[in-house]
């Protein structure tokens, strides 16, 4: 059994409850010290600045020696702990905004690096769909447990930290694997990648805007969940949270269909469907409605832009700062647009909202477009190779057939003749074998071909054999 993808799946799980877990603790803080509006602000910004540390992977990944690589993540770490006990002590709303800061760089850094090995150690890569699925559910099941189980926040922050080490372990592990097998193969010879797009830049500019664009509305969806949570009028940790682990399991399995061709179709969709909760939350539906809607979409969201990257990764030069982008544009877009989203649900413009909300759509319906035109474009080719390839292998047996009637004809070999020419070129049987074939006796299988060694100027089967092959005609 292989076991990579088993670790594969525990460490992206980890890795979510990390992330995840540090952002819930940072929004509870934050909010002993703030209003709802600044613990918005203040999570966006730090999740923004995440960003640095998923960009900063790729170059580190690249540059540094092994063992200083090693060093560096010990480090990183020891200040990711240290940083989450001061986020958890909020003796000040400086120190949570410098210790989540410092974090959540920390925590880019090892996002970037999880997504990156683990896409260059799985073997059955039409199943990574699953992979992530299963991981980001298995993630939100352990952050469900540790929020409503564990009453101390203290307890808490030591299980994230605990966690955080053992992530760091099992990174490890399989970056090993991964450093091996960029010993043994090309970093840009992928066997898993099946298409051979012309343009992958043109996809990634696409899906990159497309990301973009779909985290204007799920942030949007977001901000509404965390201002509700923040100002104490429900604990968005509560069972509705299980949702986004259910979502996120089965998006993975519904991605995978027909090799994930159908997956930006389906995203879409769900994307359709978040704008229709928002705009109905505007108009004053039940919160738990929003809710339940945001968990759902927001758990396709994620596994979708995680495996989007991924896989794209491999088209490019340095998979290792691409494997992870996902989740940083994801980051990147909640700083940029939290003073507008924000702003919109404070006023309460339906009209505005609904107006953007459908210049959002457009863009999208366009990104996803571009961007599947250079897989459209590789399909094509690949049927046309195989048309090709089955119009020759089709030829060479028509041309086969061709030879061996003109070599029977130019010959002049009887129907019998014909017959154990036809069992002496096309096996290795013994004349045995082939008399019993042919319902005749061996003497009279032996006259056979002693005529047709007559006919062909040859005087064994191997000799005759090899005439055969060798022999040419204008038809031929």
């Amino acid at each position: 059994m292989n076991k990579r993808p088993v670790l594969v799946v525990i460490v992206l799980a980890i890795f979510n409850f990390c992330f995840l877990g540090t952002e819930y603790l940072f929004d509870n803080m934050m909010a002993l010290v703030a209003d709802s509006t600044e613990v918005v602000n203040a999570q966006n910004l730090v999740l923004g600045v995440s960003v640095l540390g998923f960009v900063a992977y790729g170059f580190l990944q690249k540059y540094l020696t092994e063992k200083l690589g090693r060093l560096l993540t010990i480090l990183a770490t020891v200040i990711s702990v240290s940083c989450v006990f001061v986020i958890e002590q909020h003796s000040s709303r400086a120190s949570i905004y410098v210790a989540g800061i410092i974090c959540f760089i920390c925590m880019g850094i090892a996002g970037s690096a999880v997504c990156y090995v683990a896409s260059r150690s799985i073997d059955d890569y039409e199943n990574l769909g699953k992979y992530v699925g299963l991981s980001y559910a298995l993630g939100i099941l352990i952050q469900y447990y540790n929020n409503n189980w564990v009453k101390s926040d203290f307890i808490e922050t030591i299980i994230i930290s605990v966690f955080m080490v053992i992530f760091v372990c099992g990174t490890y592990l399989l970056s090993s694997h991964c450093n091996n097998l960029k010993a043994n193969t090309n970093e840009n010879s992928n066997e898993y990648v099946s298409l051979r797009l012309k343009r992958p830049v043109v996809s990634l500019v696409a899906l990159s805007v497309c990301v973009f664009l779909m985290t204007l509305i799920f942030s949007t969806l977001d901000n509404v969940v965390t201002l509700v949570h923040s100002s104490g009028e429900y604990n968005i940790g509560q069972w509705p949270r299980l949702l986004l682990a259910v979502s996120g399991l089965v998006a993975g399995f519904v991605y995978d269909i027909k090799k994930r061709i159908f997956m930006p179709a389906i995203m879409y969709v769900v994307t359709m469907l978040s704008v229709i909760a928002i705009i109905v939350i505007q108009l004053g539906a039940s919160f738990i409605f929003g809710l339940m809607v945001f968990y759902i979409s927001a758990g396709f969201f994620v596994v979708f832009f995680m495996v989007s990257f991924m896989d794209l990764s491999h088209y490019t030069k340095m998979p290792s700062i691409w494997a992870g982008m996902g989740r940083a544009i994801n980051n990147l877009c909640a700083i940029v647009t939290t003073a507008l989203t924000v702003s919109m649900l404070n006023n309460g413009n339906l009209m505005m909202i609904l107006i953007v909300a459908i210049v959002l759509l457009a863009g999208i319906t366009c990104a996803i477009v571009v961007y599947y035109i250079p897989f459209v474009e590789a399909i094509r080719d690949m049927d046309r190779e195989v048309v090709k390839k089955e119009a020759i292998e089709e030829f060479s047996n028509k041309s086969k057939g061709d030879k061996f009637q003109m070599f029977v004809l130019r010959h002049a070999f009887t129907e019998r003749e014909t017959e154990v020419m036809l069992e002496l070129i096309n096996n290795d049987d013994s004349v045995s074998n082939i008399s019993k074939k042919l319902a005749m006796s061996r003497a009279n299988l032996y006259r056979h071909v002693a005529k047709i060694n007559e006919k062909t100027n040859t005087e064994s089967r191997a000799e005759l054999i090899r005439y055969y092959h060798e022999w040419n005609d204008d038809i031929v």
